[in-house]
């Protein structure tokens, strides 16, 4: 994890950026405040605003509690990085749980430590790392055997954790309550032990979400920030950034028509199950991870699994399709990934000893030997080469790493001497990125018109606009032919960049 994180000068995209950000401000005291908004949803009066309405806290906690020890980007990632730390033990754990040698332990864990896609974001301030270990430690927790009173506490606590991480982490609630109902044997009468640990699964789950609930409630009225419901009625992902926020109608979605509706599932199908084979099973683990899922199919630890993963594979493609085919199901679905690493270890001999008997041969360690060998090759080409690709850019449409914050801070420079002073706002396509180059409040271009961005402008009192080549399509003439228009004053481009000041 430190080898991966060295090359990572900064958090390096809009997710990363936004928690490094917030737990700055935590740690410096400011509390749960942001002085940018990336989205509209919520609907901010204006800035700072309450921070974490859409994404949740605990990953800016970690990271504040680094920051307070001292030493800036490194010390934030340090208490993730000891967590995600934690993930090769837990695979090689659950190895040994479905019935596997030491060998096949060692295995689990060796896979875990080339994660593929996962390796360039695991080192950053995000949620990977702390998702695969409270995945598997609630998986764990909720399917071990005996003291099923404790063990619900426990899971639902876990399951806290897990919410506290991702709002999708809610899932998990849901299935401490159905694991309440098999340990508490509902179907054969246990109607009284079935509530008690449903209780105690809801109670554990009260004591890290408790305090979260309490402070949205003393924000706004309600357990949930406002605006949570409205990404329901995103009709295309891009309509999170649309403002007015409430536009975002049951009505505007039902008009779209089911044709379009069903489209939108489809593709997020298409693109989970993608994730699920090129992300999750690493091509070449997936038939292995197969074969040893199925061969401990009866096994609560495996039921149990499986059915949060497909809980949670419904969710993004049926629920939120344009968040899972943009990233969502990715993020969530790192919670099973312990599992898949144990399964695919403990896979790799029956499959090996199917081909032999199938060939007819008697060499079927030998088969083994070469599919582990091949498997490992593979994994470390494989993790290697996407992290060296996303951490050091293609040349093209890829940036890399680091490449984002020293731009903003370019078009920072430019700016002051432009004229613009430190309280003067901006308008640009990642706020909490820009916020942390330059330490200048920011919102995000919205979804719409001309007229939309310049009302948002005066709404939030936004002085310049940053236009830059991935922007809102509705903004494609002011990219492409910069020139002074109703309301946009142009001044300067900066390399692909259009900066613009608002005029009444």
């Amino acid at each position: 994890m430190v080898l991966a994180g060295i090359l990572q000068r900064a958090p390096g995209y809009m997710d990363a950026e936004y928690y490094y950000t917030t737990a700055q401000g935590v740690a410096d005291g400011r509390g749960f405040w942001q002085p940018f908004a990336w989205n509209y949803l919520d609907e901010p009066e204006g800035l700072p605003q309450p921070s974490h309405t859409y994404w949740m806290p605990l990953v800016s906690l970690l990271a504040a509690g680094g920051l307070m020890m001292g030493g800036g980007w490194w010390a934030a990632r340090l208490p993730l990085w000891l967590v995600a730390a934690c993930v090769p033990p837990l695979a090689a754990w659950m190895a040994v749980k479905l019935g596997g040698t030491s060998k096949e332990m060692l295995l689990a864990g060796v896979f875990a430590l080339l994660p593929g896609f996962y390796l360039a974001y695991m080192p950053t301030t995000d949620a990977f790392g702390l998702y695969m270990v409270l995945g598997a430690l609630a998986a764990f927790v909720g399917c071990g055997e005996g003291r099923p009173r404790i063990r619900l506490l426990a899971y639902g606590l876990l399951a806290g954790l897990l919410h506290l991480t991702r709002a999708d982490g809610i899932l998990w609630l849901g299935g401490g309550l159905l694991l309440a109902a098999w340990r508490g044997q509902l179907w054969k009468g246990g109607l009284r032990e079935t509530a008690l640990l449903a209780l105690l699964c809801v109670a554990g789950y009260l004591l890290p979400m408790g305090a979260w609930y309490g402070r949205n409630w003393q924000e706004w009225g309600s357990l949930f920030p406002p605006g949570n419901s409205r990404t329901l009625w995103l009709t295309q992902y891009e309509d999170t950034f649309l403002y007015p926020a409430g536009l975002l109608t049951a009505e505007r979605w039902l008009a779209q028509g089911w044709a379009a509706h069903l489209g939108a599932i489809w593709r997020a199908l298409t693109a989970n199950l993608q994730t699920l084979l090129a992300v999750q099973g690493q091509v070449v683990l997936l038939p292995f991870a197969a074969l040893g899922l199925w061969r401990g199919r009866r096994n609560p630890l495996v039921r149990f699994s499986l059915l949060m993963l497909a809980l949670t594979f419904v969710l993004m493609t049926v629920m939120f399709p344009f968040a899972g085919t943009n990233g969502s199901y990715f993020h969530s679905g790192a919670a099973f990934q312990a599992l898949l690493w144990a399964a695919a270890a403990v896979g790799i001999h029956p499959a090996a000893l199917w081909y032999a008997q199938r060939r007819k041969l008697d060499t079927e360690k030998r088969i083994e030997r070469f599919a582990i060998v091949l498997a490992v090759v593979v994994l470390v080409l494989m993790s290697s080469g996407l992290y060296l690709n996303r951490v050091a850019g293609d040349g093209g449409q890829q940036a890399g790493w680091n490449d984002g914050l020293e731009n903003y801070a370019a078009i920072e420079a430019e700016l002051a001497r432009q004229g613009a002073k430190p309280g003067d706002s901006v308008m640009v396509n990642n706020p909490p990125g820009y916020f942390l180059a330059s330490g200048r409040t920011s919102v995000v271009i919205p979804y719409g018109s001309e007229a939309m961005a310049r009302e948002a402008a005066q709404q939030y009192q936004v002085k310049y606009l940053i236009l830059e080549a991935a922007n809102s399509a509705h903004l494609g003439e002011l990219y492409t032919q910069p020139a002074d228009r109703p309301g946009f004053d142009y001044l300067i481009t900066i390399g692909a960049v259009q900066i613009y000041e608002f005029k009444d």
